[in-house]
């Protein structure tokens, strides 16, 4: 953390991933995931569902552990965007609050928006950007309350 820390005191524009869903997950993990990235300097930051991919460690344990759920997965032209599956010990509809959840604590800090339009390499994009953040945090408040 130190490392992003400084980075955000010289201006650098830091993005930061975190995967959600991973097998013996709780409601707890889930929270300090959301803390951690919440008090981070990021300026950005994405949250995945953990992906099983075939031939992966994690694929065999999703098979082993949750094989009704690995047996609706489809592999077919996906990724690690459209994939969603949920291998924790939360119920999916927890886990999908729980994502929109941090986007809104993480995007709706006025320090972290201040910092993003001051930083951003190029300010064209801050309109797409803040359409799309939008649209995440929308559908969470629609779909997740």
């Amino acid at each position: 953390m130190r490392g992003v820390e400084l980075c955000a005191r010289h201006k650098v524009y830091g993005r930061g991933f975190a995967m959600m869903g991973h097998p013996t997950e709780t409601e707890s993990d889930l929270e300090r995931t959301t803390k951690i990235l919440c008090d981070s300097p990021l300026h950005l930051c994405l949250v995945f569902t953990v992906t099983p991919f075939p031939g992966t460690e994690l694929y065999r344990i999703a098979l082993e552990k949750f094989p009704e759920k690995m047996k609706s997965l489809s592999y077919e032209g996906a990724n690690y965007h459209t994939i969603d599956v949920n291998l924790s010990e939360v119920p999916d509809k927890v886990l999908k609050t729980h994502i929109n959840k941090t986007y809104r604590r993480f995007y709706l800090s006025p320090f972290r928006l201040a910092r993003i339009v001051r930083d951003i390499p190029n300010k064209k994009r801050l309109y797409g950007g803040f359409y799309h953040v939008g649209l995440r945090m929308l559908k969470g408040f629609l779909r997740h309350g």
